[in-house]
């Protein structure tokens, strides 16, 4: 029963370390687009989180749209879990392997974030930022 139980519990913290959003079926709010738009940019679309961080931009929310604007600019991969046994007594350590190539995270974000960072819009200028981005952007 105690190994049953600490399985399960390795199941679910699995499941939430690669992302528990992941499972949410943003189809079922396409009543609300707003809502839709949330729920794809949790589970990641890079798409969502830029048009999220350009209507929070246009309300003048500089940080949050900073916020959206560097989750889409990130290069990603997936993520899987391997569970490695500690012992005897049932006990795994989970490790989080990258599985791909990385994708190159959102230009126009990472080009956005460049000229952000550059001008000073809403935070202090930072070069380095700017060049960082920039050059993510390939620019």
């Amino acid at each position: 029963m105690q190994i049953t139980l600490k399985f399960l519990a390795i199941i679910m913290l699995s499941v939430c370390l690669s992302g528990c959003a992941t499972f949410r079926n943003c189809d079922s709010f396409t009543d609300d687009p707003i809502a839709q738009r949330y729920c794809l940019a949790d589970q990641g679309d890079e798409e969502a989180q830029y048009n999220i961080a350009v209507d929070t931009m246009e309300l003048g929310d500089t940080k949050n749209a900073i916020k959206w604007l560097e989750k889409a600019a990130e290069p990603k991969s997936d993520r899987i879990p391997d569970f490695i046994p500690t012992g005897n007594n049932g006990d795994v350590r989970i490790q989080m392997y990258e599985r791909g190539p990385k994708t190159p995270g959102h230009k126009k974000a990472q080009l956005l974030l460049g000229k952000i960072y550059e001008e000073g819009l809403g935070v202090d200028v930072d070069i380095n930022k700017a060049k960082k981005y920039r050059k993510m952007a390939g620019n």
